[in-house]
């Protein structure tokens, strides 16, 4: 859970890691990877990365 007062975030450093995290999860779903699969390679230290983009032809 993410701490807030009077509706918004504590501090901006708190709002940045959030946002991060919240990204990094939407984009994790997006490529069928459950979310706490890619947390817990995350937090082992090997981050599930989106597959490399093919060059055009």
């Amino acid at each position: 859970m993410h701490r807030k007062v009077s509706s918004c975030f504590k501090s901006q450093a708190g709002a940045t890691r959030f946002a991060r995290v919240r990204s990094y999860l939407s984009t994790t779903r997006k490529n069928d990877v459950p979310a706490l699969d890619a947390l817990v390679r995350l937090f082992n230290g090997d981050p599930w990365m989106p597959p490399a983009p093919e060059a055009a032809a």
